[in-house]
């Protein structure tokens, strides 16, 4: 499958200048829950693993980040009832 077809780039994200801001791993993270759904992080955990394949460790520390991004936003556990309330 082509870039163009999953909608995600080949290429590890951390192997451009710099490593991805926070909003850029939100932003990131957003795909793959639109296109993969609960697996998810599954999907992100495989990049991961395809950037340490290459040996692109900044690419695996990007995906591990959108991974905790993707586990954050679908995360839907209530806030602790345990906050006394005045």
């Amino acid at each position: 499958m082509s870039d163009y077809e999953t909608g995600v780039s080949s290429r590890c994200p951390g192997s451009r200048a710099g490593l991805a801001d926070e909003i850029d791993i939100y932003r990131s993270a957003k795909l793959p829950i639109k296109q993969h759904g609960a697996d998810a992080a599954i999907f992100a955990a495989l990049q991961a693993d395809a950037c340490l394949e290459k040996g692109d460790l900044d690419g695996k520390v990007v995906w591990l980040a959108v991974i905790r991004a993707i586990e954050e936003l679908q995360d839907t556990t209530l806030p602790d009832a345990s906050i006394k309330r005045n």
